[in-house]
């Protein structure tokens, strides 16, 4: 399967000049690499935090939580109604499969 053609991605619009174009096409090929992790990760491991999906894929957390949006948008991921503490002591989100 295809990751890009599985995933809807808007990355630039249409009066964006085509560097901001070029850009966009660039990062829907590691955008969707990032997704397809994501769920991999939820699949195998059940639940997580934006934190708990950045140390089980080796992404970073800024770029699962970009990914985040897109995949319960596209109706992949659901907030599960539960948190937990952060590092930090913060509640965070825990994701889940749809």
């Amino acid at each position: 399967m295809n990751a890009q053609a599985a995933f809807d991605f808007t990355l630039a619009r249409r009066g964006d000049p085509a560097t901001s174009k070029a850009a966009a096409r660039e990062a829907q090929s590691f955008a969707a690499g990032h997704c397809r992790l994501i769920l991999d990760s939820l699949a195998a491991q059940g639940p997580q935090t934006k934190d708990e999906l950045a140390a089980s894929t080796g992404l970073d957390s800024v770029a699962v939580a970009r990914r985040m949006a897109t995949l319960r948008d596209q109706l992949l991921v659901r907030d599960s109604g539960m948190t937990r503490p952060t590092a930090t002591g913060r509640s965070a989100t825990v994701w889940a499969l749809r």
